[in-house]
């Protein structure tokens, strides 16, 4: 993460937040103050990701700097302390890591910064998240009284329309409207008006491709003129890596500058603040919920801590993954994990949702096939939506939590890794819809993994094949799987009969004519088949 690359919410004008904020915004035990040398009443004005070892901190007097891939007791985070205390940040934000944190303590101390340890299991995301909504509650804005939310953010659209010159609008990610601009001679078109009116963007297929692009942009995206639609900018608001919602700008009749771009992008970091607040007031600690699952599955903490963290009961639960069907859209996983953890939310609140990558994890309380089905269908319409493309929800069976923790995500990797290599259609798929591929794909790994198991006398065979760039295997394997019709796998191989006779007979041969006993047949196909078939 280089320095242009960090996450930071800037220093603005308004009411600030305190330090004892952020404390409070936190899920219990979430954050812990190792020290603070000036007390807990401190400003706060902004938040910044940081990997110590690719950058120096920017100059936010007040920022509580989070010190992603540090160890407590490393000569770097000494040094990236003091340079904070420098800058006058307010705090600084380490993971313990089972590291002595004495010395990051009394450096604290010494240069008047606050050390806060945030438990290990815990995403940066959601710390980061955590410091903007404490910046957001205690009224931090551009040009807004803090009479409300809904009135701060109109506000924010108007400032953003005198720029721009255009209609304004912020969404969040059900596309609902949550604020607009109304000031005087502003352009605008039928979607527009369509948007408000209805409180929510009407739902088009062909913008599907539109929000795909600005979730997967760091930066504002430009949208020409099209049909009866003027042009537009707009960009993905965020918390962290979170996505919170988007914010669409109706272009003037101004040329637009890099600088209406910039503004468009301080926008996005006063919007963030606002959407938080708007969202569920236990997603934050569903964040934090969902990176302790992960750190569960890879066993990095005992288990009791992480249980503690997690906050299921102990019981029947069901694991669920996550996946896009199409590999271009993996970029939306963020997008699919939100829409997957909304939607759970309503009817299983101690669900849990965690990012992996490349799939999204869920665990939920088990109340029997019926009602996982109904979830799993739930889940897959929702992600479906929030991707713009197919995505594929693999279901497990019903286990015990937190017994059978490991088993559950072995069988839904396995469900997953099967249903993705022979392509099986998108929506819910359980162990017995592929159960005959997984079989099959065991085997072929007990196969590879016992020397001991593979047979030299079809090593034989295609090593003649390979020297006389000949076709005897491929015959033999389409000879058995056609129940030894010549005909049948000549016509499948474009060749007479009589080529198909000749060639097995030469395989066989060439293998010590083995027994062709239908044990024999099943175990010589399954070795073939390695060869020339993936699953």
């Amino acid at each position: 993460m280089s320095a242009g690359d960090d996450a930071t919410v800037p220093h603005s004008t308004g009411t600030p937040a305190l330090l004892s904020d952020v404390l409070a915004a936190a899920p219990s035990g979430m954050l812990i103050a190792m020290s603070a040398p000036l007390g807990t009443d401190i400003p706060v004005t902004g938040s910044v990701l940081l990997d110590v070892t690719e950058a120096s901190p920017p100059d936010i007097v007040g920022g509580v700097l989070l010190m992603v891939g540090v160890l407590s007791d490393d000569a770097a985070a000494l040094r990236l302390v003091r340079q904070a205390g420098t800058m006058r940040y307010s705090a600084v934000v380490v993971k313990k890591r089972g590291r002595s944190m004495i010395d990051l303590v009394s450096t604290g101390s010494e240069v008047g910064i606050a050390v806060l340890q945030v438990i290990d299991e815990v995403g940066w995301s959601a710390v980061h998240a955590v410091v903007v909504s404490a910046i957001g509650a205690a009224g931090r804005r551009i040009g807004a009284s803090s009479s409300g939310t809904g009135e701060e953010l109109h506000a924010l659209t108007n400032a953003v329309a005198s720029l721009f010159g255009g209609s304004v609008a912020i969404e969040d990610l059900d596309r609902r409207v949550i604020a607009y601009s109304s000031i005087p001679g502003q352009r605008i078109d039928a979607l527009r008006e369509a948007g408000i009116l209805q409180r929510a963007v009407p739902s088009r297929p062909a913008d599907r491709q539109k929000y795909q692009h600005i979730f997967a942009t760091s930066g504002p995206v430009r949208f020409p003129v099209a049909d009866d639609e003027l042009a537009r900018s707009a960009i993905a608001v965020r918390a962290g890596d979170v996505p919170l919602g988007s914010i669409w700008v109706i272009e003037g009749a101004a040329d637009i500058t890099d600088d209406h771009l910039r503004s468009l992008e301080e926008a996005t970091q006063v919007a963030s603040v606002h959407l938080l607040r708007l969202r569920h007031a236990d997603e934050i600690g569903l964040l934090a919920r969902g990176d302790a699952l992960v750190s569960l599955l890879d066993s990095h903490l005992p288990t009791d801590t992480l249980m503690a963290r997690i906050g299921m009961s102990p019981g029947p639960a069901r694991m669920m993954l996550v996946s896009t069907v199409d590999p271009a859209a993996r970029a939306q996983l963020p997008l699919v994990s939100a829409a997957a953890g909304r939607y759970l939310m309503a009817y299983s609140p101690s669900a849990v949702v965690a990012s992996l990558p490349g799939r999204a994890c869920l665990l939920l309380p088990d109340h029997g096939n019926a009602d996982a089905d109904r979830l799993a269908a739930g889940v897959c319409s929702e992600a479906t939506r929030a991707a713009g493309s197919a995505v594929r929800v693999s279901c497990g069976s019903a286990a015990v939590y937190p017994a059978d923790i490991a088993s559950m995500f072995t069988e839904v990797t396995e469900i997953a890794a099967v249903a993705e290599s022979i392509r099986y259609r998108s929506g819910v798929v359980h162990m017995s819809d592929i159960a005959d591929h997984a079989l099959l794909r065991t085997i072929n790994d007990v196969i590879a993994e016992r020397p001991r198991l593979q047979s030299p006398a079809i090593k034989l065979l295609m090593e003649h094949d390979e020297e006389h760039r000949g076709a005897l295997a491929p015959t033999l394997l389409a000879w058995i799987e056609e129940q030894g019709d010549a005909r049948r796998t000549g016509e499948r191989l474009s060749m007479h009969a009589n080529t198909v006779r000749y060639r097995v007979r030469r395989a066989l041969e060439l293998m010590g004519n083995p027994s062709m006993d239908p044990d024999a047949r099943l175990v010589m196909w399954l070795r073939l088949r390695r060869h020339y078939r993936k699953e």
